[in-house]
């Protein structure tokens, strides 16, 4: 799947903010895991590199946004396909890709 994101706001220091903080961008999935607390330590790597990330996950239910448990779908990271190679380094580096 791939998504194309258009004027999104980025932080200060992203390595894919463009001018006035808003760029064009695809996202593409760098990994799934199969809770969001998994995906929260993986973004944190990312984040802490300065690379832009977002978490998806089916969160409709009747548990909710608030469930931590695993997903029957997973939970994918995405990032800029610019940052793709960066990404999937610094993840197989740290042992949460293969």
């Amino acid at each position: 799947m791939l998504l194309i994101v258009r004027e999104l706001p980025l932080r200060r220091g992203c390595k894919a903010a463009g001018r006035g903080g808003a760029v064009d961008m695809r996202l593409v999935k760098v990994g799934s895991f199969p809770s969001r607390v998994e995906a929260g330590l993986a973004a944190g790597i990312l984040e802490s590199n300065g690379i832009m990330h977002t978490i998806r996950a089916d969160d409709v239910g009747i548990f909710g946004p608030g469930h931590q448990g695993p997903f029957h779908k997973g939970v994918d990271l995405l990032v800029a396909e610019t940052d793709l190679a960066e990404a999937l380094s610094l993840l197989q580096d740290a042992g949460l890709l293969e």
